[in-house]
C-alpha cells in the first residue's frame, strides 16, 4: 500500500521474481537459458525474449503492470514443492512454469513467491540462494509451448463455503475431463449455478490448504480462507457455489497445504442453467 499515490497507483505489487532471482542465481543470472523463439517479442528495457506459452500467457494475464518485464529467458529449474523440472522463465513481479503434465490452459502456472517469501522473512524458513540452486541443463530438443487462442477474463465473483450444501445434478453425463489428482468434487458437471462438494486428500495431519478456483479461460480465484487437513491428512466440508452467468466449460480446484505444499486438483464441467 502506497498512501502517496493517488488511486489506482496507491496498490503495487512487490518484484518478488527479482528479488528471487538474483538471490538464487546472483548477478550473472541463471545458466543454460535460450531464447523461445515462437512468436517471440524482445524487450530492449531488460534484453530478454518471451515467447510461445508463455508469451500468450503474460499478454492475457496482466501483462507488463501484474508480471513486470521479462528478466530471463527460458531455463529449466527443479521446483522447490515437487522436486521435477520444469521450463520456467523469471519476470520482476512472478516465475512462469511450464507443466507438461497438465492439459491447457493449466500447463502454465505462478511459483509461490509469496509463500517463499513469506516463510523466509517471518516463519524462519530456507530463503533464496540457501543453499544456491543450479538448474537443470535443458533438453537439446525441447519444443516451444505454441500459444492457445486469446482468453476473455472473468470478473472474480466466485464464493467458496466451508458449510455443506446441497448439490444440483448436471444434465447427462460428463466426459473429457482431465483425471483429478487426490480429489473428488461431486457431481463432475453441473448448470452454472451449481454447487460442487470438494474433498482433497494427501497432506500432512493438522496442516491448513488453501483453496484455487481455475476458470475455464485459465485465470484464478483464490478463495479468502483455508481448510486445516484431519488426522489422515484429509480436507473436506468445503463447496464451491457457482453463478448462472459464471463462464461454460472445465473448472479446476486446487487444494494446497501451506505447510507441505502438496496439492489435490480435481476438475468439473460447468453446464449451460
Amino acid at each position: 500500500m502506497h498512501p502517496e499515490n493517488k488511486a489506482p497507483f496507491d496498490v503495487l505489487l512487490s518484484q518478488l521474481g527479482t528479488t528471487r532471482y538474483r538471490a538464487k542465481y546472483g548477478p550473472g543470472g541463471a545458466p543454460n537459458q535460450h531464447v523461445n523463439s515462437g512468436n517471440a517479442r524482445y524487450f530492449p528495457e531488460t534484453g530478454h525474449t518471451i515467447g510461445g506459452g508463455f508469451r500468450h500467457y503474460w499478454e492475457t494475464h496482466g501483462g507488463l503492470a501484474q508480471q513486470g518485464y521479462p528478466i530471463s529467458d527460458e531455463f529449466t529449474e527443479v521446483s522447490e514443492v515437487t522436486g521435477k523440472p520444469y521450463a520456467v522463465q523469471y519476470f520482476e513481479r512472478a516465475v512462469f512454469e511450464f507443466h507438461p503434465e497438465n492439459p491447457a490452459p493449466f500447463n502454465i502456472l505462478l511459483s509461490l513467491l509469496g509463500s517463499f517469501q513469506y516463510r523466509c522473512r517471518y516463519q524462519g524458513g530456507v530463503c533464496a540462494g540457501e543453499p544456491t540452486a543450479t538448474p537443470v541443463p535443458p533438453s537439446p530438443t525441447r519444443t516451444p509451448v505454441p500459444p492457445s487462442p486469446t482468453a476473455t477474463r472473468v470478473p472474480p465473483t466466485a464464493t467458496f463455503t466451508a458449510v455443506p450444501t446441497s448439490t444440483p445434478l448436471g444434465s447427462g453425463a460428463c466426459t473429457g475431463l482431465p483425471a483429478a489428482q487426490n480429489q473428488q468434487i461431486p457431481p463432475l458437471c453441473g448448470p452454472a449455478g451449481a454447487t460442487f462438494t470438494i474433498a482433497g486428500s494427501g497432506f500432512q495431519a493438522g496442516e491448513e490448504a488453501s483453496i484455487t478456483a481455475t476458470r475455464p479461460d485459465g485465470t484464478t480465484l483464490a478463495a479468502a480462507f483455508v481448510r486445516r487437513a484431519d488426522s489422515n491428512g484429509a480436507v473436506s466440508g468445503v463447496t464451491f457455489r457457482t453463478a448462472p452467468d459464471y463462464p461454460l466449460g472445465i473448472w479446476a480446484i486446487t487444494l494446497e497445504g501451506t505447510v507441505s505444499h502438496a496439492r489435490s486438483v480435481g476438475y468439473f464441467r460447468l453446464l449451460p442453467p
